[in-house]
């Protein structure tokens, strides 16, 4: 200790370099001693702080209770402060307020008691912790609210809700085909263009809370007194303006939203299941047409836990056991089959589930996959036993595919690798595409279309004239056939606009040099109004039914 010269001042030169300010009074108040970490954190000088009162470093509430503290701990010994940590605001020589954190005790001094304050500078600490509950419960690209805080507000909102009678509705807006911008223009493009959304639905003064709830999903939390439709027409404008581009860098970028609404006015929810119930309502608007509103209702609730237990039951090791197929007749104009489209068919728990709506969870789950080689093989074993039948050895047969199944980068080894295992003739085959199939990577489509073409197998293009087909690439597709979609052939006898279109389309394919098939054929009058325009192939119930392979030969003209 030599070193300092006394002990007193060995004590200074530790005090000094405290990373804690430390401070002593007297029995009445006034400053006796300060650290340089003190002087510091208060920005005063020695000279001007010691002698002054306590009172000083303190906000005015503290300062006006600060004297009677000391009275009724030095007359009755009330440790309201002494020995306790507190957190509170202290008063620097400008003026201005910051936290600190204290403790106080007593000390016996020759001359009477003493205390001494220990002082932690709370502020860079308070900083970090509110950096993290930003970083917590904020959005990191936007700025926005996130999930979590989004839960938060709901609670608090559904806490007001127990006294107060308001109604409140949350929005969850997704991004359609958001995914297709960061394909086209990269990631940097597709975040700033979420920033833009971002900074779009926060400009509405309307909303309570706007919140990033997940990759491209916003989420809307707003009281309102709005009706049914008015709610609806006021989203829709929120949808269209933020459905206008927005120019980003030398790209001008537009991005469409689906949205899907639930509206609370009571506490007897939970956050979880508003936004679940919201999401339900989105995800329907999703699968009815993107850029629509949906308002949840409890039927949707139903339709998707049907659609869950359906999506499982398709990917159960055994649904090929569950899937067969129907056959309905193409005729020519005496009636007599052409040929037969293979129509899939599942029974799930002995009842007929629509196809359009296992063939989309197929889809979407990965089972199309294998329900589509089934198909193939199922149709070889259909070609191979109506060669042995004399009327119905030169029928063809026609399969729908997937466009995810088409799609598949071995598809074309597969659907000749099945046909040389069942030694079928690939002129009897044909394979049906959709338009929206034609729309996606056209090049590739061509390619693949052509390689099985020149195996022998021929192409028809179904529901013709309900999709987007550019003429200018229809000519270079190597199809055979164009099947009329039935909803121009429904009202064909009445409306002039229907007949226009066929008996364009008709003209088209022979243009084309394509044949036509009519779908959806259901009287007389049909079948003599496609005649007259020169349509020579029909499909439909005038004519026959699909059913299974058995009944078919009962329905051969004899």
């Amino acid at each position: 200790m030599s070193a300092f010269g006394s002990p007193e001042a060995s004590n200074r030169f530790i005090l000094d370099n405290m990373l804690d300010a430390v401070i002593c009074i007297s029995a009445n108040g006034a400053i006796t001693y300060t650290n340089q970490t003190a002087l510091h954190l208060f920005g005063y000088n020695a000279t001007d702080l010691h002698g002054q009162n306590i009172k000083c470093l303190m906000v005015d509430y503290h300062a006006r209770q600060h004297d009677q503290y000391l009275q009724d701990y030095s007359s009755n010994l009330v440790k309201k402060v002494m020995g306790k940590n507190r957190v509170l605001q202290a008063k620097h020589a400008n003026g201005e307020l910051m936290p600190i954190e204290l403790r106080v005790c007593d000390m016996s001094m020759a001359d009477g008691t003493a205390y001494l304050g220990v002082i932690r500078d709370m502020r860079e600490s308070l900083a970090k912790r509110e950096h993290i509950l930003r970083l917590e419960n904020n959005d990191l690209l936007t700025g926005l609210p996130n999930r979590q805080l989004l839960m938060q507000q709901l609670t608090n909102t559904l806490d007001s809700l127990v006294l107060a009678k308001e109604s409140y509705v949350l929005l969850m807006l997704d991004a359609d085909d958001f995914s297709k911008i960061n394909q086209a223009f990269g990631f940097e493009y597709g975040d700033e263009v979420l920033r833009h959304i971002a900074a779009k639905l926060a400009g509405y003064a309307e909303f309570n809370l706007v919140a990033r709830a997940s990759e491209d999903e916003f989420a809307v939390l707003m009281q309102t007194a709005l009706s049914g439709n008015e709610l609806r027409n006021f989203v829709l404008s929120v949808l269209r303006h933020l459905a206008q581009p927005v120019q980003i860098s030398d790209a001008s970028i537009s991005c469409g939203f689906s949205a899907g609404l639930f509206t609370f006015s009571t506490s007897d929810f939970n956050p979880q299941v508003i936004i679940g119930r919201a999401e339900a309502a989105l995800l329907h608007a999703k699968q009815q047409q993107r850029g629509s509103v949906v308002m949840y209702c409890e039927e949707i609730d139903s339709e998707q836990r049907t659609s869950a237990l359906l999506d499982q039951a398709l990917k159960a090791p055994d649904i090929t056991s569950q899937l067969f197929l129907a056959y309905q007749a193409q005729v020519d104009c005496s009636g007599r089959p052409t040929g037969f489209e293979a129509l899939m068919r599942w029974r799930y728990q002995d009842e007929l589930i629509p196809p359009d709506v296992f063939i989309a969870l197929a889809e979407r789950n990965g089972a199309i996959y294998r329900m589509g080689s089934w198909l193939l093989e199922q149709a070889c074993l259909f070609l191979r036993w109506s060669a042995t039948i004399p009327a119905l050895a030169q029928c063809s047969l026609s399969i729908n595919i997937s466009p995810k199944q088409f799609a598949h980068p071995g598809f074309v080894a597969d659907v000749i690798q099945t046909l040389d295992n069942y030694q079928i003739c690939p002129s009897r085959l044909h394979l049906e595409l959709t338009e929206l199939l034609l729309l996606e990577n056209p090049a590739i489509v061509i390619e693949k279309m052509q390689d099985l073409r020149a195996y022998g197998i021929s192409f028809s293009l179904d529901d013709f004239g309900t999709g987007y087909s550019s003429l200018a690439y229809l000519k270079n597709l190597p199809l055979s056939e164009l099947k009329i979609d039935k909803s121009f052939i429904d009202e064909i006898e009445t409306d002039a606009s229907d007949k226009k279109i066929v008996a364009t389309i008709i003209l088209l394919a022979q243009g084309l040099g394509l044949s036509v098939v009519a779908e959806g054929v259901e009287t007389a009058g049909q079948l003599a109004q496609l005649q007259l325009m020169g349509c020579s192939r029909f499909q439909g119930y005038f004519f026959a039914k699909p059913v299974p392979q058995q009944q078919l030969l009962a329905q051969l003209p004899q």
